[in-house]
């Protein structure tokens, strides 16, 4: 699945600018990189309008109604559904009209659950419908040696090389998964994930 890829100022300027009943948004963003997602959303949203209710997954669907049925007027970010397995994803599935509410809800994922929530999870997922986004991840300043360490793994796990990835992204043909937006991050060519 790729998603469009997206910021945390653009997601929630489009979550306060869609104002229908209960939008969801669907936000896949790398393990790593979801506390730095977290707070630049919450910090996107104290700026813009006010400070949105975070809410943890828990350990089960229906303690996450539960909390969401709580904050039913409240725009909300929910974090933690990685933990989710399958059968949490179906339970919370058939409970989507439980979930009606008035604010938006930004649900921050990995990509291997958002492939999970579309499988598992069809009415939810088709809920959030066109919101389905992804942040690439942002590389921090790291030692030279953990780049390279970084950057031979990818190019053990594709079978590419960065003149490749280089090529593809120039040619618009690169896939959107999140390891490629690494990858050019990692090559100091960010400026390719525009085009």
């Amino acid at each position: 699945m790729n998603p469009p890829a997206t910021t945390a100022s653009e997601l929630v300027t489009r979550a306060l600018l869609r104002q229908g009943d209960g939008d969801l948004f669907v936000v896949s963003s790398a393990k790593q990189a979801q506390s730095r997602l977290l707070q630049e959303l919450i910090d996107e949203f104290t700026q813009l309008s006010e400070p949105p209710v975070v809410v943890e997954a828990g350990a089960d669907a229906r303690r996450l109604v539960r909390e969401l049925a709580r904050t039913r007027q409240n725009r909300t970010i929910i974090k933690g559904l990685d933990r989710f397995g399958r059968n949490d994803w179906q339970a919370l599935d058939s409970m989507r009209s439980m979930l009606s509410r008035e604010a938006p809800v930004i649900a921050v994922v990995d990509a291997e659950t958002l492939e999970m929530m579309a499988a598992v999870a069809p009415n939810l997922f088709s809920w959030a419908g066109a919101a389905v986004y992804q942040v690439p991840t942002v590389i921090e300043a790291i030692t030279e040696a953990e780049r390279e360490r970084r950057l031979a793994a990818l190019r053990s796990a594709t079978g590419l090389t960065d003149a490749e990835v280089i090529r593809r992204a120039e040619e618009g043909t690169l896939s959107t998964e999140p390891e490629f937006a690494e990858w050019l991050a990692l090559l100091g060519r960010e400026p390719l994930l525009d085009g």
